[in-house]
């Protein structure tokens, strides 16, 4: 089984170690798995089915060699206003992402966002924040890194640039998901699926 550390997924693995369908299970998570939510499964594994637990930091999509995205909680659902201070699921899946990334690069990031900003402001605390309760997870030398966090929405300029790369292009234009482009007039399992490693843009 391999899931997101989230309260749902976490939920279903317990169930479906309770049900015991399968004589064992190996449990991969996509980041760092809580010890909370660690116990709660291994009272649930009350056979002791369960014989190995993972943790593999890839809770983002590597597009390219050099970038990288957090996949939104719902493909059809833009980010929402962010008041600041308030308990935001498209925040926490950032951070998620954000943490996974440092700690499969093995870096302890300096934290720096843009100060006019609520949504940069609560993504940066949150992201400190996870960095601090974990302390000896971002135990790493390598201090040469930082995380920038801005707000789209100041700024004005990009929407003015044409795209300078085909891929920019068929992003910008059609729509690019994950790398897999889809037309109009096709059909989801038809699409094209672009590679950086395969293609030149």
């Amino acid at each position: 089984v391999f899931v997101r550390p989230t309260r749902t997924s976490l939920a279903a693995v317990a169930e479906e170690i309770r049900a015991a369908r399968y004589s064992s299970y190996t449990l991969g998570f996509s980041n760092a798995l809580p010890t909370d939510s660690l116990n709660a499964l291994a009272s649930a594994d009350e056979e002791e089915l369960v014989t190995r637990v993972e943790e593999y930091f890839a809770d983002f999509v590597a597009l390219n060699c050099d970038l990288m995205v957090m996949p939104p909680l719902r493909r059809d659902a833009p980010l929402p206003l962010i008041v600041e201070g308030a308990d935001n699921a498209h925040i926490n899946r950032i951070v998620h992402g954000l943490t996974a990334s440092c700690l499969a690069f093995r870096r302890k990031p300096l934290i720096r966002f843009q100060s006019n900003s609520p949504f940069a402001k609560s993504v940066s605390g949150a992201l400190s924040s996870a960095m601090k309760a974990d302390v000896e997870l971002f135990d790493y030398r390598a201090k040469d890194t930082v995380i920038l966090v801005v707000d789209r929405a100041d700024d004005p300029l990009t929407p003015l640039l044409t795209q300078w790369t085909y891929q920019a292009m068929l992003h910008d234009l059609i729509g690019l998901d994950n790398n897999r482009l889809v037309l109009p007039d096709m059909k989801e399992e038809d699409g094209y699926v672009f590679s950086q490693a395969d293609d030149a843009f």
